[in-house]
């Protein structure tokens, strides 16, 4: 996170494959996947537990 320059770099080939096409949900299960992927993205990503977790509720 210090060095967003390795961040872009290690995560350019799943940014693309996100990039390429629409989803309903941007999921992780890291916290600082979810930083990574939001700033290589542009696309808002979100625990899966808490998501999972929402979607179960009465």
């Amino acid at each position: 996170m210090l060095h967003p320059e390795l961040t872009a770099s290690a995560t350019a080939r799943e940014a693309a494959e996100v990039t390429a096409r629409p989803f309903d949900a941007h999921l992780s299960a890291n916290r600082m996947c979810e930083i990574g992927m939001d700033r290589a993205t542009g696309r808002s990503y979100r625990s899966v537990l808490l998501a999972l977790e929402r979607a179960t509720r009465p």
